[in-house]
């Protein structure tokens, strides 16, 4: 936004009204797009939140119900000879 300064105006006297229309205007629309992208990023923000909270307290809960073969030792020398 570039400000032109009337060194001949008096006192609060506007010469110039469409380039103060204009910044209104855009001093308007910059606040309801900043607005709007700060509501969208800020719910985007909650969002990822939310899931990762999900997925993190899913892999815990599903912890629970582990069968008894997740716990035994694998034999890696079966699987791969040159190993052992």
């Amino acid at each position: 936004m570039i400000l032109k300064l009337d060194e001949n105006r008096e006192g609060g006297d506007t010469t110039n009204n469409a380039d103060e229309n204009e910044s209104r205007w855009d001093r308007i629309i910059w606040r309801a797009f900043k607005g709007f992208f700060g509501i969208t990023f800020g719910v985007g923000i909650f969002i990822v939140l939310v899931a990762r909270l999900y997925l993190l307290v899913g892999s815990f809960i599903a912890l629970r119900k582990v069968t008894i073969s997740a716990y035994s030792t694998v034999e890696w020398t079966e699987a791969w000879p040159h190993l052992g």
